[in-house]
């Protein structure tokens, strides 16, 4: 399935949380396989978001990198970060058909709408 890093970013928390969901062996087999998947992109961006944040940012009172929206290397870490966000991906697998009757917020099932189809 073709896919922007944004989507896997925006996703992750939903993802989560169905990954909590009890559903059918197959339903489950299917969410896990994609759940991996995606954590090993997620790692990815992870690491090269921190290395936005290690370049742009200055050292916050714990002494951690931060990039305040105050600085001037703000605007030059949100455009990389968006670029990074937009890049394309191909994720192996299918889109998941969830069974109709599984409960989970709407606002799970928006940030998963490219990974899952709600069946009957």
């Amino acid at each position: 399935m073709k896919l922007t890093n944004g989507d896997i970013w925006n996703a992750r928390g939903a993802l989560q949380k169905l990954a909590q969901i009890p559903m059918p062996a197959k339903v489950s087999w299917q969410v896990a396989r994609l759940a991996g998947k995606a954590n090993g992109e997620l790692a990815l961006i992870e690491r090269i978001r921190v290395g936005l944040v290690n370049k742009y940012g200055v050292p916050n009172d714990q002494g951690q990198a931060a990039v305040p929206p105050n600085t001037p290397q703000f605007a030059s870490f949100v455009k990389e970060f968006e670029e990074l966000m937009a890049q394309e991906i191909e994720l192996d697998g299918a889109v998941i058909s969830l069974p109709g009757s599984l409960e989970i917020e709407p606002s799970a099932l928006m940030a998963l709408e490219k990974f899952v189809d709600i069946g009957e």
